[in-house]
């Protein structure tokens, strides 16, 4: 991904509606376009390569902070213990 040029993908709400085609196919290029009414930023149109890693990125950098919290808790387990948690789950998936 190269750096981002926002002036190249700032979109007035007025050409968006007249020529959406032309702009979704540009979308597919830039990643994002910035819709502006008034001449003010109103929105941001993504890619939908560009939704799904931001997505995963969140959810990852979610499930990490879940992690640090269980271990600022307590909640956590030494190696023996979630060796036999995973033997039991496994037993009882084939079981």
């Amino acid at each position: 991904m190269g750096p981002i040029r926002v002036s190249d993908s700032l979109v007035p709400l007025s050409s968006f509606k007249s020529q959406a085609p032309m702009w979704l196919e540009k979308l597919s290029k830039v990643e994002s376009l910035i819709i502006t009414q008034n001449g003010r930023a109103a929105g941001v149109l993504l890619s939908p390569a560009k939704y799904d890693h931001l997505m995963e990125e969140h959810n990852f950098l979610k499930s990490i902070k879940t992690g640090l919290l269980d271990a600022d808790n307590g909640k956590v387990m030494d190696t023996q213990k979630m060796k036999q948690r995973l033997a039991r789950h496994r037993e009882e998936k084939t079981g």
